[in-house]
């Protein structure tokens, strides 16, 4: 990520870890999706329907993007 992009995304505050854990989490969750979804292993209203799949992702994605850290850690 160039340093222009990660200032935009992350202020100052950004490390490079933080820019690798977000693309490690952005490169995982479509290809581990993408292995539970052709191995069978989700329910089957998920696994029959397409359009149902992609949206549970979407939405799944969305929100992990409003939790914040743990307060208690």
């Amino acid at each position: 990520m160039s340093h222009a992009a990660r200032a935009y995304q992350f202020g100052d505050k950004s490390t490079d870890d933080d820019v690798l854990a977000l693309a490690i989490a952005g490169w995982s969750m479509p290809h581990g999706f993408a292995e539970l979804f052709s191995t069978g292993n989700l329910p089957d209203r998920v696994r029959t329907d397409p359009d149902v799949a992609a949206a549970l992702v979407v939405r799944g994605a969305f929100r992990i993007s409003e939790l914040g850290p743990n307060p208690t850690t």
